[in-house]
C-alpha cells in the first residue's frame, strides 16, 4: 500500500505542481488549501507525511487588502500546532514562500520536521519525503510498540512510574498520559515532570516557584512563563476545553493546584 501524502498550500498553481510530482512517485495524494480542509481529511484519512505553506491565506489576503489582517505565516503556525496536538505522530514538511529566519525558528519550535523555502529543487524534496516517510514509520511503529507495552502487567519493580490521579493514567517513565479510555498522549519531559508533581498531591496548591523546585531542582535554568506554557500544552492533551480546567485547576493570583474530583461526566445530548 502506498504512503499518503497531504499537500496543504493555498497557491492552487503550485499545490496542483506538487501533487503531480507526488503521484509520479507513486505516493497517494490528498490536498487542502485551508486549515479546516486539512484538519478534516486528517480525520477521514491516515496520512503518513504532510507538506505544509505556512502562509495559508497570504494569497486570498493580498488580493482583498493591501495588507494581511494577521501576520504571514500565523495561519500555518496555528495549523502546526494542532497537527502536533493530535495522538497520531505525523511528520510535517514546511514548504514555504516565507524567507525569515524567525520563521524558520518558529516552525521547528512548532515541531515541524524539516523546513524548506519555496522554489525547492524537486529532487531535494522528493529525498526529503522519502526520508521522512520511513522516519516517520519507524517512529509510529515504536510508539505503538510502546502503547501495547502499556496495556500489559507491569512488573512490581515498574509500578512506581505509573500514576493514578482522578481518572488519569499518568506514565512518567514513558511520559505518557491517558484521560479515562481514551488514546495515551506524549508529554515532554517539562510537562510530564509538572504534571506528576501536581497530580502527586492533589488540591496542594503550588506556586509556580514552587513548582519549578519541586519538579526541576533549585538551580534548574526555568522561568515561570515556560511554567505558563508548559501547563497550557498539557491542559490541551488531558482537559475536556479550553475553558472548563477540570484537573490543573488556577488558584487565583497563587499557582496550580490539581483536582482531587472526579471530573464532572458530559451532558447528554
Amino acid at each position: 500500500m502506498s504512503s499518503v501524502i497531504l499537500v496543504v498550500d493555498d497557491d492552487a498553481e503550485y499545490r496542483e505542481a506538487m501533487v503531480r510530482h507526488l503521484r509520479l512517485l507513486k505516493y497517494g495524494v490528498l490536498e487542502a488549501a485551508k486549515s479546516d480542509e486539512a484538519l478534516a481529511s486528517l480525520e477521514r484519512h491516515d496520512v503518513d507525511l504532510i507538506l505544509l505553506e505556512l502562509a495559508l491565506g497570504a494569497h486570498t489576503a493580498l488580493e482583498l487588502s493591501n495588507g494581511l489582517a494577521m501576520p504571514p505565516g500565523s495561519s500555518g503556525l496555528d495549523l502546526l500546532e494542532i497537527i502536533r496536538a493530535l495522538p497520531v505522530y505525523t511528520p510535517v514538511i514546511v514548504l514555504t514562500i516565507l524567507d525569515r529566519v524567525t520563521d524558520e525558528i518558529a516552525s521547528i519550535r512548532g515541531g515541524a520536521n524539516v523546513f524548506l523555502r519555496k522554489p525547492v529543487n524537486t529532487s531535494l524534496l522528493t529525498a526529503y519525503v522519502r526520508s521522512q516517510l520511513r522516519s516517520g514509520a519507524l517512529i509510529r511503529a515504536a510508539l505503538q510498540a510502546r502503547f501495547s507495552a502499556l496495556e500489559q502487567p507491569l512488573p512490581s519493580a515498574e509500578q512506581s512510574s505509573i500514576l493514578h490521579a482522578n481518572d488519569l493514567l499518568i506514565d512518567t517513565r514513558q511520559r505518557l498520559v491517558r484521560r479515562g479510555d481514551g488514546p495515551y498522549w506524549n508529554l515532554s519531559d517539562r510537562e510530564i515532570r509538572i504534571l506528576a508533581v501536581l497530580a502527586k498531591s492533589p488540591e496542594k496548591v503550588f506556586s509556580k516557584q514552587e513548582l519549578i523546585r519541586r519538579a526541576f531542582g533549585v538551580h534548574a535554568d526555568v522561568s515561570e512563563q515556560a511554567v505558563e506554557a508548559a501547563v497550557k500544552r498539557i491542559r490541551k492533551k488531558i482537559e475536556p476545553g479550553p475553558r472548563n480546567a477540570q484537573y490543573i485547576v488556577n488558584a487565583r493570583g497563587m499557582g496550580y493546584r490539581f483536582s482531587g474530583k472526579a471530573p464532572a461526566a458530559a451532558p447528554h445530548a
